[in-house]
């Protein structure tokens, strides 16, 4: 029907409108937001310094009404790093990058649950751009290929759903990008300033989640292998020892992580409870694993449907747009 298919030129064209609609898709579910879920008002209280007040005040199990929990909330004072760390230690599982992260975020622009979700939509086009350099780093997948598998983790139900959610999920999934790129490059070429990055980033990762501490040292361990049997064993030890130094920046800036991590374990575990029932609740999280994966899939399916007329639009336009341009 066409005499030349789009050109390479049209390409990026195509995917910044793909990114385009989903920040306004995005954006605007956001926008219709009205009233946060239990866990995103801990969330602002623990940005404002004042989940341990409100502790205080009600039962874990008797959830305030929203106007009552706006005072605790809707401050427009600046919080300090060590309030909302001292804060959270009183009686949270979490440390405290993210909450002061979001602080900043909210003292610039408004304590508004459709602004949480803003700061959600930048990080996750961040993770998009992170996700395509690491491809074209690390891996055969190059250009528009790259870029693409960004674009397409950018509508993955799994992506969708944690960015209107006011957690710390995408920070963690971005920091864990960041270092990723840190140790590849550390990898090609070991240098001091590299490896300072390296540092920096994991103690930041880790104060905003410590599930991250997996990956952090899965990585770590699997770098140093591949630097040793490249016979650059000074380059590993170094790396050993930039991981340790940034254990320390954690203990320094979170002297609460004891506590936060005996919580955290005692709410995945729970006192008292006999191996066999922690058994059964493996397999059963186990069993789930078919009717997620199942959900997961007509999710995307109906995404993938609903945008198929939009792409096609979009894609019938490009080729309208090449044709006209000269040869």
């Amino acid at each position: 029907m066409f005499r030349r298919p789009p050109s390479r030129q049209a390409l990026p064209v195509f995917f910044c409108l793909l990114v385009f609609i989903w920040t306004a898709a995005i954006g605007w579910r956001g926008y219709q937001r009205i009233f946060p879920e239990h866990d995103e008002v801990i969330t602002f209280l623990a940005v404002q310094g004042n989940e341990a007040a409100y502790n205080a005040a009600v039962s874990v199990e008797v959830h305030a009404d929203r106007s009552d929990l706006r005072p605790l909330w809707d401050s427009r004072e600046p919080v300090s790093f060590r309030s909302i760390e001292q804060d959270l230690g009183n009686g949270d599982i979490h440390p405290p990058g993210y909450f002061y992260v979001l602080s900043k975020w909210l003292y610039a622009t408004n304590t508004n649950l459709a602004f949480g979700i803003a700061l959600n939509i930048l990080f996750a086009l961040l993770i998009a751009g992170a996700i395509g350099l690491v491809l074209h780093r690390t891996t055969p997948v190059k250009g528009a290929a790259a870029i693409c598998a960004a674009c397409l983790w950018l509508w993955l139900p799994a992506t969708l759903e944690t960015t209107l959610f006011v957690r710390q999920y995408m920070l963690t999934a971005l920091m864990l990008m960041l270092t990723w790129l840190s140790w590849s490059e550390y990898l090609r070429r070991p240098g001091w300033q590299t490896l300072v990055w390296i540092v920096l980033l994991q103690a930041a990762t880790l104060l905003v989640s410590y599930q991250s501490a997996t990956v952090v040292c899965i990585a770590n361990a699997l770098a140093g292998a591949l630097l040793v049997n490249s016979g650059q064993r000074r380059s590993a030890a170094w790396l050993i020892a930039g991981t340790v130094i940034s254990v320390l920046l954690v203990l320094l800036a979170n002297p609460h992580i004891a506590e936060e991590i005996s919580r955290q374990q005692a709410q995945t575990h729970g006192d008292g409870i006999s191996i066999v029932q922690r058994f059964k609740v493996a397999v059963d999280g186990l069993l789930q694993i078919p009717f997620y994966v199942t959900t997961s899939v007509a999710k995307s399916t109906r995404i993938i449907a609903r945008l198929a007329g939009a792409l096609g639009m979009l894609w019938l336009l490009m080729c309208w747009a090449s044709r006209l341009a000269p040869a």
